[in-house]
């Protein structure tokens, strides 16, 4: 498992599959990245998968909070950037509570 490292909080996450347009699962505040292993599972026969632990779960590391969503978004920022996903990837977001 692929980890990256953000202004020293380390980020996993899961990278799969090959094609365009890639996909970036993110999981919502109750989960972790397997929250979407089937669709992960699904669309790496065709595409590019990468599925994410945002910060504070999962085995991505667990900082003292507060976790604005701001911090969420710069961290998948960062992942894409570093997996060289660039702009033309689809993410898919569920928010769980």
């Amino acid at each position: 498992m692929p980890i990256i490292v953000r202004n020293g909080i380390k980020l996993a996450f899961e990278d799969r599959g090959a094609g365009k347009p890639a996909f970036v699962f993110v999981h919502g505040t109750s989960c972790n990245r397997s929250f979407f292993a089937p669709q992960a599972e699904h669309f790496a026969r065709r595409h590019r998968v990468v599925s994410l632990d945002l910060r504070g779960h999962g085995e991505s590391d667990k900082p003292p909070g507060p976790y604005p969503i701001a911090a969420y978004a710069d961290d998948i920022a960062t992942i894409i950037e570093q997996a060289g996903l660039g702009r033309s990837s689809r993410s898919v977001t569920a928010w769980a509570a």
